[in-house]
């Protein structure tokens, strides 16, 4: 499972666990017309099993039996 985080000028919004698709049209349409910079982060929630392929395991935070990776900038936009 992904979960979704957009930031819009430096300001983060909270954690959803489906793809944020309005919500980020909405952001590029806002930005088109008013100019500025966001972020769209992704991170995979998943089992321990990849645990195994991990040569270094900095940043995953483990619960029980699921593994939260680190975010990571899935797109993002920046209008003048």
């Amino acid at each position: 499972m992904y979960q979704y985080r957009v930031a819009v000028n430096e300001s983060e919004g909270f954690v959803l666990n489906s793809y944020p698709d309005l919500c980020w049209k909405r952001v590029a349409e806002l930005l088109e017309d008013r100019g500025g910079h966001a972020k769209l982060y992704r991170r995979l929630v998943t089992t321990l099993d990849i645990l195994e392929s991990l040569a270094d395991t900095t940043g995953y935070i483990i619960l029980r039996d699921k593994v939260i990776c680190p975010w990571e900038t899935f797109a993002e936009i920046e209008d003048r």
